[in-house]
């Protein structure tokens, strides 16, 4: 582990840092405002410090930077970093930002070469220690982060500036994976992941950040959890290795009251960024007895499993009336076959029921479609493009389509990697709505694009982007999903 600097033990100076995705080298810089997401597990991770260090006496100062959402350079985080001299710095990195953060940790240990930095979040956990030797990172953190952060500042601070004793400290933090050295030899030490229950009282400290940067859509939106972990086994799906596949979830009357806290910081909309909000029916249950009584003044958008909405017809009409807004369901594929191969246990009649029973409650509907896996066709592409338009015709709905990306430690990618096909490394920057960089068995990577704007082009006519706006969908969602794809 490389050399660090614990200025007074009594004191932490820590900066947590959001970087950029898709930045090619360390000069750039993000686009400002552009349908920006406050990064949920920052906020969290920044509460729980926060809440730490006022029980332990411990001197905290709190440096947060969101590149994607202030427009900041690298180099203009550098030199923030730089004026800031932190103890520690945590950044929360996706894989579309991982080649990015790999520059910047790189730039910031050019500066000081004894910062002390870890990687957590979600490519973090995906790529495990693979990140410290190819990053020049000092540890990383898998799965949550809010009290693996804790035990990781309480190891800094117990340690001394003593190397060894820390290595020894870091042993206690759950999740995490560092480099020690012993007789000139290095080791890499991972200790298993702790679970992934969700804190009650735990808030998270959306005061912290300049909240005026954060729009989808047209909205005031900020994030919030319901739920952690998914019982499903998607292929494609990264949240089984981020956060289990037993779901932790946070009682009705808390999610009540987050719901509050987020309407009183301005909020007009609640992202739930939870995978299935209906997946508990008795939670979902209680959950409306609590509305009765004390009805949120902001609107939801929650993810939910059609199957979940075809099974219960109740579930729908609970979604309404704890106020939710926006329904995201992830239809996949109109391919019988393609969608098998996704393992989502779900069949084309169960999805065209929920579409009906949520449009039967007047509850906006995004429909996710991925296209481009492994053994994807011109046929399968045809179907379900036929079957999005047949959906449209019953049930309203906006369609976000994405490329099937074979992320790091996905079955997805051990499919396309079973058929012999090349595949991006797994540090590259992957984005499932940038043109992808890897083909399928029968389809190239520029008919894929073709396909996606062949796809989006008829679906996306000026004559139902019309028909969107006459039934009431959001203006804001209607521009966001539809932008520069009309024809008449």
């Amino acid at each position: 582990m490389q050399g660090y600097v614990n200025k007074n033990s009594a004191a932490l100076r820590v900066t947590l840092l959001y970087p950029a995705s898709g930045t090619s080298s360390v000069g750039a810089g993000a686009v400002k405002g552009v349908d920006a997401m406050l990064p949920l597990g920052l906020a969290s991770i920044a509460a729980a410090l926060r809440d730490w260090s006022a029980r332990c006496g411990v001197n905290l100062k709190l440096q947060i930077l969101d590149m994607p959402a202030a427009g900041l350079t690298a180099m203009q985080v550098v030199e923030e970093i730089d004026r800031f001299d932190p103890d520690i710095i945590g950044m929360s990195v996706l894989t579309a930002s991982a080649s990015a953060a790999a520059q910047l940790t790189q730039a910031l240990k050019q500066v000081k070469p004894q910062r002390f930095i870890v990687w957590g979040g979600v490519h973090a956990t995906l790529a495990g220690e693979r990140l410290l030797r190819t990053t020049a990172a000092n540890a990383i953190i898998a799965g949550a982060g809010e009290k693996s952060f804790i035990r990781l500042a309480e190891a800094f601070l117990d340690a001394g500036g003593s190397e060894e004793t820390l290595c020894q400290r870091l042993k206690d933090v759950p999740g995490a994976s560092f480099v020690t050295s012993k007789d000139g030899r290095q080791k890499i030490v991972t200790v298993s992941a702790g679970n992934n229950e969700l804190d009650d009282t735990l808030v998270p400290a959306y005061e912290l950040f300049d909240l005026e940067q954060y729009c989808w859509h047209g909205y005031r939106t900020l994030p919030l959890e319901s739920h952690r972990g998914c019982r499903g086994n998607c292929s494609f799906c990264v949240v089984p290795r981020l956060s289990g596949c037993e779901v932790a979830s946070r009682s009705p009357g808390a999610f009540i009251n987050l719901l509050s806290v987020c309407s009183r910081h301005g909020a007009e909309r609640a992202y739930v960024v939870s995978d299935n909000f209906s997946g508990d029916p008795g939670w979902l249950s209680q959950l409306c007895t609590l509305v009765r009584k004390q009805p949120p003044e902001i609107a939801l958008e929650v993810y939910c499993r059609a199957d979940d909405i075809a099974r219960n017809k109740e579930t729908a009409r609970q979604l309404k009336e704890i106020g939710v807004r926006t329904v995201f369901v992830g239809v996949e594929s109109g391919d019988a076959k393609v969608l098998r191969s996704y393992s989502k246990n779900l069949s084309l009649r169960q999805i065209e029921h929920a579409f009906r029973t949520l449009a039967g409650e007047g509850l906006q509907i995004i429909g996710s479609f991925l296209l481009g896996a492994p053994d994807e066709t011109e046929e399968s592409v045809v179907a379900s493009i036929d079957f999005a338009n047949y959906l449209k015709s019953i049930a309203p709905f906006l369609l976000h389509l994405t490329f099937a990306t074979p992320y790091p430690g996905t079955k997805l990618r051990q499919c396309f990697e079973g058929e012999g096909l090349a595949l991006p490394d797994e540090d590259a920057p992957l984005d499932p709505h940038q043109a992808p960089c890897w083909c399928t068995k029968h389809l190239s990577r520029s008919r894929l694009c073709e396909l996606r704007d062949e796809f989006e082009h008829k679906f996306y006519t000026g004559e139902y982007v019309a028909r969107l706006r006459c039934v009431g969908v959001d203006e804001g969602m209607v521009r966001g999903f539809a932008r520069g794809l009309t024809r008449p």
